[in-house]
């Protein structure tokens, strides 16, 4: 190999390297700190609803907030009443979240033998959440 190839080959592979270093660079969401104190307030309200379960939250550029919840309930339409009637009272709380973006309440269910295991979620908007016609409810079961 001549002596040009090898220095066009080294400049290339530092490019490369330079490109993979940049795009490896975190970002940081705008205006996450007051989306996160926002979403706070809601956390600890559905947290309450569920009967002081631990709920998650995350906010997903681009998509919207996400809550999390494992429950040892085992009764779904328990768990069902008590997040519908959260996310009526949701609105106010989540203000900050971005116009066309998505509110999604998650939880499950596991027993101690698995004979009874489900998941339920709730998608929604911020601003429609507190009509109930305007949910898409989700159910799984393991048995199913």
């Amino acid at each position: 190999m001549n002596r040009s190839r090898i220095v066009v080959l080294l400049i290339g592979l530092l490019l490369v390297g330079s490109v993979s270093i940049a795009a490896a660079e975190p970002k940081k969401i705008p205006g996450w700190a007051d989306a996160m104190q926002d979403m706070e307030v809601f956390k600890g309200a559905l947290s309450k609803a569920l009967g002081d379960e631990t709920v998650l939250l995350t906010y997903l550029p681009g998509y919207g907030v996400v809550f999390v919840f494992a429950t040892y309930h085992d009764d779904i339409s328990l768990v069902q009443r008590q997040i519908e009637r959260a996310l009526r009272f949701i609105v106010p709380a989540v203000s900050l979240v971005p116009s066309g973006q998505k509110l999604v309440i998650a939880g499950r269910y596991d027993s101690s033998r698995f004979d009874s295991v489900w998941e339920l979620m709730y998608v929604s908007t911020p601003t429609s959440s507190g009509d109930p016609n305007t949910w898409t409810i989700y159910i799984n079961r393991l048995s199913d």
